[in-house]
């Protein structure tokens, strides 16, 4: 019977198998000004000092060629959706959950649906823009926007076309990225290539970079199937990616790598078989030596770029953290067993104290003060004291008008991989106080899922939201919970939507935030 894991391997084999197709493949080549940028790849090879007193190395070119290629891809050709414009206002969107495709959509191999709302233009989060996520790379050819799936997915057969040698790589923490075979470098060898951060030769980017916890890397060639995790880790972080390599046993992996694998080269030449084979040796000869901190490139040491920071923060991709707290973007909920009570980890936030409580029953075994050193994230949000008035308050700054935002979001990472989310229960503390103010509330998690929350309380100024699908959360490891005030009209636009309102002078103290996270261990691997 076949495995998850198998059958996302076969997905991912069906996939390329797009970018073998003559009319895809003629539709990119449509789309690319080749002579164009083989020209500059040609000028900027014969000005290389070392190419002066001869013509230039035809693979040379070539790999200079694909730098002009990527460049092109990025700067002129595709584009980056953190979200659609409203279609009415053209303001940016909110988005509000996922939806089913429609018969178009799923015509044109949209695999899921993102839903958007305007707050300019619908007062109740209807739906007014829609994100298809399309899969079909020659239907990508003419929307020409996505995220880090469509990026790679459309470049893929745009390499494809313009006869590199291309794998697509497949990271389980959720990210997609390309290898193009080089010719030109010693020796011979796959080469890291990602569209959407236009970046070339830097394996250790996600690892040290982004400070992504990788566990599985796998990538998928017209002919071919490697488990390439090595390339994109260091000598130092060995022990803890193979802690982390939970949901296959290593030798069925191996057997099911080299068994599709042969049904991939079943009929391929003996010349081409043999070449296949001595790829492999070198690579896994390469795998052997996993590269030292010292020999990081300095194309290795950034955080992402791509994508709105909000949703790099939701992703955790700015950089490498320290446990529990980020080098510059606020703290991070670790969830341990140290801090998990009857299988649940609750979290609290009192508005009057001031101060974060991690509770064991109805006792709390952890505080912590100020509301902005418990945030993972703040854009534009001030506590406002109000003496006269007795209250006290989260809104945006002062002298914001309707207009302008203010976010504030609260990240909860698992600390241990073989733990799981089951279920998620959550309360929030907002106030309105004009038709057109909101107070937008979302949750995504480390896979890119934006999470519809629907506001099921019955008590005034309360939001209470649980999740519905057990599911839904199961293969994340972290969510990042957000509230985006907005909306207001006047010079008191800034105090039209607030969050955990209350009272200074009352003697019982409420909940402004509550989150409740059901935590389970996760099945033995396969």
């Amino acid at each position: 019977m076949s495995t998850t894991f198998e059958k996302e391997l076969q997905s991912m084999i069906a996939q390329f198998a797009l970018y073998e197709q003559p009319n895809n493949q003629a539709a990119a080549l449509a789309e690319v000004p080749s002579d164009f940028l083989m020209a500059v790849a040609r000028a900027k090879c014969e000005s290389n000092p070392g190419q002066v007193d001869e013509a230039p190395n035809k693979n040379l070119v070539q790999d200079m060629y694909l730098l002009e290629l990527m460049s092109w891809f990025k700067n002129e050709f595709f584009s980056w959706m953190n979200s659609p414009n409203c279609p009415r206002c053209q303001k940016p969107t909110t988005a509000i959950g996922t939806g089913v495709p429609s018969v178009e959509e799923l015509a044109k191999s949209a695999s899921r649906v993102e839903l958007f709302t305007c707050s300019n233009c619908f007062k109740d989060n209807r739906e007014i823009a829609r994100f298809p996520r399309y899969n079909h790379p020659a239907v990508l050819l003419k929307t020409r926007t996505g995220r880090c799936g469509e990026w790679a997915n459309c470049f893929a057969l745009i390499c494809r076309a313009t006869g590199f040698e291309v794998r697509h790589v497949r990271d389980w923490t959720d990210h997609v990225w390309l290898e193009v075979f080089s010719s030109s470098l010693t020796p011979n060898r796959w080469v890291h290539v990602d569209p959407c951060e236009n970046s070339y030769d830097s394996p250790l980017l996600y690892e040290n970079g982004w400070g992504k916890k990788l566990s599985y890397v796998i990538a998928v060639s017209q002919d071919d199937l490697q488990d390439v995790t090595w390339r994109y880790i260091q000598e130092k972080s060995l022990r803890d990616v193979l802690s982390r390599r939970r949901l296959i046993n290593e030798s069925r992996l191996v057997d099911l790598i080299m068994g599709l694998k042969k049904r991939l080269q079943a009929n391929i030449s003996d010349s081409r078989r043999e070449l296949l084979a001595s790829r492999m040796i070198q690579e896994l000869v390469e795998f052997l030596y996993p590269r030292a901190e010292f020999q990081l490139k300095n194309s290795e040491t950034e955080g992402r770029g791509s994508g709105s920071l909000a949703w790099r923060l939701a992703r955790q991709e700015l950089g490498p953290t320290k446990e529990n707290q980020t080098d510059d973007s606020g703290y991070v909920w670790v969830i341990g067993n140290d801090r998990i009570f009857d299988s649940k980890f609750v979290m609290s936030y009192d508005s009057k104290k001031d101060q974060y409580f991690v509770h064991n029953g109805n006792s709390s075994v952890e505080t912590k003060p100020g509301w902005e050193e418990g945030a993972r994230y703040v854009e534009n949000i001030f506590q406002k004291r109000e003496h006269d008035w007795k209250m006290v308050y989260l809104s945006r700054r002062e002298q914001s008008n309707g207009d302008t935002r203010g976010t504030i979001s609260w990240q909860f990472d698992l600390s241990d991989p073989t733990l799981q989310i089951k279920k998620v229960q959550i309360v929030v503390g907002r106030s309105t106080f004009h038709s057109s103010a909101s107070i937008v509330t979302t949750l995504t998690d480390n896979l890119g899922n934006v999470h519809k929350l629907c506001d099921v309380n019955t008590v005034d100024d309360l939001f209470c939201w649980s999740s519905s699908d057990v599911g839904s959360f199961q293969l994340c490891n972290s969510i990042t919970l957000t509230c985006t005030l907005q909306g207001g009209e006047g010079s008191n636009a800034w105090q039209h939507a607030q969050l955990f309102r209350q009272k200074l002078d009352s003697d019982n103290s409420g909940c402004s935030l509550r989150v409740e996270l059901d935590i389970v261990s996760k099945s033995n691997p396969i």
